[in-house]
């Protein structure tokens, strides 16, 4: 079901009409052109329209993928089962850093260098001196398309406190 189409069904499941939605947001025919001819909305447009339904972008999300998650969230909810279960494996690891390399999207990146130092941590291997998360940084660095905010930066944790700073 395309994303207009989806969104008119919750609107009239609500009883809300279009002049009642897009009052102090929009035109009704700036609505009825995304929900007839499914037209690109701004997400500005698409939130506030959303928001009046009661609907997040996340529940909106979920309902045109017809209850399954999308990818990243599959991914950014793996690791947290893993860890619990003990099964945070370098294989888990492998497959992370391999999504980052053929998508280029820095979301799979982040998450491979913070499951690595959990499972360092995991292991029993964690070393208070960070050169297992330096060196993991300075592969990380190696690779031409990793913006340099990502690659630069190292983040140093005080487990006697709650403090953590950035070192760059």
């Amino acid at each position: 079901m395309k994303q207009g189409q989806l969104f008119q069904k919750l609107r009239k499941e609500r009883n809300i009409s279009q002049e009642t939605l897009v009052q102090g947001i929009s035109s009704r025919s700036t609505l009825s052109s995304f929900e007839n001819r499914n037209t690109l909305l701004s997400s500005e447009l698409l939130f506030h329209y959303l928001n009046r339904l009661n609907i997040t972008p996340n529940e909106f999300q979920l309902l045109i993928n017809d209850g399954a998650p999308t990818k990243k969230q599959i991914f950014s909810k793996e690791p947290h089962t893993r860890h619990y279960e003990r099964t945070l494996t370098p294989d888990f690891l492998q497959s992370l850093f391999l999504e980052y390399e053929q998508t280029d999207d820095v979301f799979y990146l982040v998450l491979y260098l913070q499951d690595s130092l959990e499972n360092t941590c995991q292991a029993g291997d964690f070393d208070p001196d960070f050169r297992y998360f330096s060196k993991t940084i300075s592969n990380a660095s190696a690779i031409s398309n990793v913006p340099s905010t990502y690659a630069s930066t190292s983040f140093i944790v005080s487990f006697e406190g709650s403090s953590a700073s950035k070192v760059e």
